[in-house]
């Protein structure tokens, strides 16, 4: 719930520059082990010294935190029409000791 509160939060700081209604879809997957969570918004999309991990805000890093250690997966970000952000964690099998 954080993640996606952090998510929806830099939508609204950030894609409202462009004066166009905002969009955002989630989407989740899930092959094998493996979650996968696609947010994406119709923004105007990260700059290139965020999606070089050169700069983070706060609310990227609360949300790396919490993907790399807390949940032990990964975060990637991308322009594709805007800002998309991809979450993949490996899902534990609670049958093992």
């Amino acid at each position: 719930a954080m993640i996606l509160t952090e998510l929806a939060t830099n939508t609204e700081k950030y894609s409202g520059e462009l004066n166009l209604p905002r969009r955002v879809s989630c989407t989740i997957a899930q092959e094998e082990e493996v979650l996968t969570l696609v947010y994406r918004d119709n923004g105007g999309g990260f700059p290139d010294d965020v999606l070089l991990s050169q700069r983070n805000g706060v609310g990227l890093k609360l949300i790396r935190l919490l993907v790399t250690q807390s949940l032990r997966g990964t975060v990637s970000l991308g322009n594709e029409d805007g800002a998309a952000v991809t979450l993949r964690v490996r899902l534990e099998d609670k049958h093992r000791t």
